[in-house]
């Protein structure tokens, strides 16, 4: 039997994005899908409300890792896949999802391409099938076992900013972790707004802080002031 998979999507005023990553997975049958919002004061809520069988939850505390927790908390699948509102799984997701689980392949992500395609973003998208010391950020959404994030404690809540990362590193240093070559699509505003060199020399310097323990909340102070957003 398939092991069913638990979506779980954070959202944070996600109007212009969350119908189509939702439209998208509603043509992937038996899956449980849960949209886990934090204050959104856009229409956010009422876009999802309009898509049958998507389960929505507004999180107590703001910030991705308590709603990433609270959605996993709310699944009732035996995988878990966290995916960010901007971003597109591969179309084949789940069939790569359960043939890793096949190979006892309990988590991982996915590379990624970008949704527009200038020469710089193409050769960032290429170093994303590496499984290395940059990998494991959200945009390359993250499967995992519940009984494997469960006994992880799922994501730490002292990190408001890189928790994905957070809990990836965790698994990459036990070997529990994969890249599966199936690109995911991720929205390129971010490098729109900002120059490609300085997003990534504001990533760079992020990272940098993590490794070295700095306090998660002087990072995302300094990520938010970094760039425009």
């Amino acid at each position: 039997m398939n092991k069913r998979i638990s979506v779980i999507i954070p959202t944070y005023n996600e109007e212009k994005n969350i119908a189509k990553l939702l439209s998208f997975l509603l043509k992937e049958k038996e899956l449980e899908i849960i949209v886990v919002d934090g204050g959104s004061s856009d229409n956010t809520k009422s876009i999802v409300a309009d898509f049958m069988g998507v389960k929505f939850y507004e999180s107590p505390k703001k910030g991705h890792a308590h709603q990433l927790n609270l959605g996993a908390e709310k699944a009732s699948g035996e995988i878990l896949y966290f995916v960010h509102a901007d971003t597109i799984p591969p179309i084949s997701f789940a069939n790569n999802i359960r043939e890793a689980f096949d190979k006892n392949q309990h988590s991982g992500c996915f590379a990624y391409r970008f949704d527009k395609q200038t020469f710089l973003l193409r050769i960032l998208g290429f170093f994303t099938r590496f499984n290395w010391f940059y990998t494991g950020g959200g945009d390359q959404t993250l499967f995992i076992c519940r009984d494997l994030f469960q006994a992880k404690k799922g994501f730490n809540t002292n990190y408001v900013i890189m928790e994905d990362f957070e809990l990836t590193t965790r698994l990459i240093k036990e070997k529990l972790f994969v890249v599966l070559p199936q690109k995911a699509t991720v929205s390129a505003r971010k490098y729109e707004k900002n120059s490609f060199v300085r997003v990534n020399k504001a990533n760079a310097r992020a990272l940098k802080m993590f490794k070295s323990g700095v306090d998660p909340k002087e990072i995302k102070d300094f990520y938010l002031s970094s760039l425009k957003w």
